[in-house]
């Protein structure tokens, strides 16, 4: 669950950053579809980008807490956070029309960051265990 806290704070806190550096066009309406379409269609390739960057680390960051946090079976807890950071992202993407390359690169990009960050966990408690 910290892992999942952790993951959804990042996401909040980077689609804020670009919320505030591209701002939707006025008159768009969030809760019509056919609005935020339009919307994401005007926005630039650098607002995905840090989207994706923050698609990503929120996998990283989750998946490090929950493994750090767990107490056996630590991979599998990261990963489970990566995979639904992957599954909320997939719903985003599916929502309104975004760049394919934005799909194939969080498709890649989301579990990477969960595996790396469980292999980081699982480095660190070995050289914790070697130590103590």
């Amino acid at each position: 669950l910290a892992g999942v806290v952790g993951a959804l704070f990042v996401v909040i806190l980077m689609d804020t950053v670009a919320g505030n550096i591209w701002a939707l066009p006025a008159g768009t309406d969030p809760t019509n579809p056919e609005s935020m379409r339009q919307a994401v269609a005007t926005l630039p390739t650098a607002a995905f980008l840090l989207l994706l960057t923050g698609w990503v680390l929120a996998g990283g960051v989750g998946s490090y807490v929950a493994a750090r946090f767990a107490t056996h079976a630590r991979p599998t807890h990261g990963l489970i956070v990566a995979f639904f950071v992957l599954v909320a992202t997939a719903g985003n993407l599916a929502k309104f029309p975004h760049p394919a390359w934005l799909w194939v690169a969080s498709i890649i990009l989301i579990p990477v960051a969960g595996w790396a960050a469980t292999k980081l966990v699982a480095r660190q408690a070995t050289s914790q265990s070697m130590m103590g």
